[in-house]
């Protein structure tokens, strides 16, 4: 994960720090030419969570209309939502809660509490809905991952870079129309952000070309141009 475990060369929150390390992480360049070409957008993503969960929502969109273009049956085509981080942490809190009522630190037959025979019940139905939501989650890549269910969904080649973005669809022909969607997202989107917020994400973006140093996926030359590029005059979606 490109800069994971470096501090904020701005003084940058915590939490924004972690979106970009997920953003960069899942982006899988294959030069530096592209990872600085996508800088600014990153940026954006980053800056502003909402407009990550617009996109996807407009990507998952595009999609499905493509699909259902060629087989009206097809299913939708899932989008990572706000829904799906709460059922993340709902299955983290339960895995935590499962591992509680079974602890050996625990008193059998204590006052007040359970004997060991009646917390077993729990902590397995606990542990049992803990697994099924992670194993729901997991083609999401929302966190933690199942090494068979993960395994598998890696060797669809899906799962990040540039295929993720149409790796649904029915008829990987359909992915000019997903991108056409995209672009006309960005056109509005890349400018709102900078009208809007442009400082922060001046800032954020800093941080990216500062931990995509830190990895290894550019120099630090690079890096010392790249602050001095514009904002683009053409929002458009990523290609490379």
């Amino acid at each position: 994960m490109a800069g994971y475990g470096h501090g904020s060369v701005t003084g940058i929150d915590e939490r924004t720090l972690g979106r970009i390390d997920l953003l960069l992480f899942d982006a899988d360049y294959s030069a530096a030419a592209d990872a600085v070409d996508d800088s600014w957008r990153i940026a954006v993503l980053a800056a502003a969570p909402r407009a990550r969960t617009d996109r996807e929502r407009v990507r998952a969109h595009a999609v499905h209309a493509a699909n259902a273009r060629r087989d009206p049956a097809v299913g939708r085509v899932r989008d990572a939502s706000i829904w799906h981080r709460l059922c993340l942490a709902l299955a983290l809190v339960l895995a935590v809660v499962a591992a509680e009522l079974v602890l050996p630190s625990r008193t059998v037959g204590s006052a007040g509490g359970f004997g060991l025979q009646q917390e077993m019940l729990p902590a397995g139905a606990a542990a049992v809905v803990a697994l099924s939501i992670l194993w729901w989650l997991e083609p999401l890549r929302l966190a933690l991952f199942l090494w068979h269910r993960a395994a598998r969904a890696d060797r669809s080649g899906r799962q990040s870079g540039m295929a993720r973005l149409t790796g649904d669809l029915v008829d990987p022909r359909d992915g000019v129309a997903v991108f056409f969607a995209l672009d006309e997202w960005w056109r509005v989107a890349g400018p709102a952000a900078l009208a809007r917020e442009g400082a922060r994400v001046r800032r954020v973006r800093v941080e990216v070309l500062a931990r995509l140093r830190l990895a290894g996926v550019i120099t630090g030359i690079d890096e010392q141009f790249a602050a001095l590029d514009p904002p683009p005059t053409r929002w458009r979606e990523r290609r490379r």
